[in-house]
């Protein structure tokens, strides 16, 4: 019997977060992040170790992209602080370039639109930031340098991705959709933010594993080295 290529990349992005190494990542990623939520609390310095820990998290999700189109099959080791600069504050700003410009149509229009904006136009802007982000984001971490996220690489190499790139964003939506939910329903308490941290960091090494897989699976198409 000849296996469904969609259900194998779901069923490789789904179980990666929770095998073999992916388990520790998994548990040292929540509990650092319970350790931001905590550190935000924090009168002067909340602000900025809050902002150091996104950045430690951006460094994450960068090296599983990076890992995972290489051929890794396990989830790497967190990434080293050496260099402030480099493996904290560059992350930090190139996630927030993406979303800027992947987002930032759609932020201008809520910001410019009537009162009564168009509900055709705010989902079509929605859907641009929402397709042109994670490939954005996996260039960067491929080619390493911020210019890869231009639009001469990444709409070509959304076309060149097939069937994968859509079946990728589809999940990462829905994952984050998911968490997004489960926010207004768990209710407070200690149990329900560990709960809410632990699908977080799940759906922040899944969405890392799929653009990972999707660069594997068509570098040859992409062409990009």
């Amino acid at each position: 019997m000849i296996a469904d290529p969609t259900m194998n990349f779901f069923s490789d992005v789904l179980s990666y977060p929770v095998r073999k190494s992916g388990k520790y990542i998994l548990v040292m990623g929540t509990i650092i992040s319970l350790l931001a939520d905590l550190a935000s609390m924090a009168p002067l310095i909340g602000g900025i170790a809050s902002w150091l820990f996104f950045g430690y998290f951006c460094a994450i999700y960068f090296q599983i992209i990076q890992s995972s189109a290489i051929g890794g099959e396990e989830a790497p080791e967190f990434p080293e602080s050496t260099d402030f600069m480099d493996d904290l504050i560059w992350p930090i700003l190139q996630t927030l370039f993406v979303l800027l410009v992947s987002f930032g149509p759609l932020i201008g229009y809520a910001v410019y639109a009537p009162e009564n904006p168009n509900g055709w136009i705010v989902l079509g802007l929605l859907t641009f930031g929402a397709f042109y982000a994670p490939m954005s984001i996996m260039a960067i971490a491929v080619l390493g340098y911020v210019g890869a996220m231009s639009p001469h690489i990444v709409f070509p190499a959304i076309l060149r991705a097939g069937w994968l790139y859509p079946a990728a964003v589809g999940l990462i939506v829905l994952l984050y959709g998911l968490v997004q939910t489960g926010q207004r329903f768990v209710g407070h308490g200690i149990l329900a933010g560990l709960l809410l941290e632990v699908a977080a960091m799940y759906c922040l090494m899944a969405n890392g594993r799929a653009l990972g897989l999707i660069y594997r699976k068509r570098e040859k198409e992409l062409n990009w080295l």
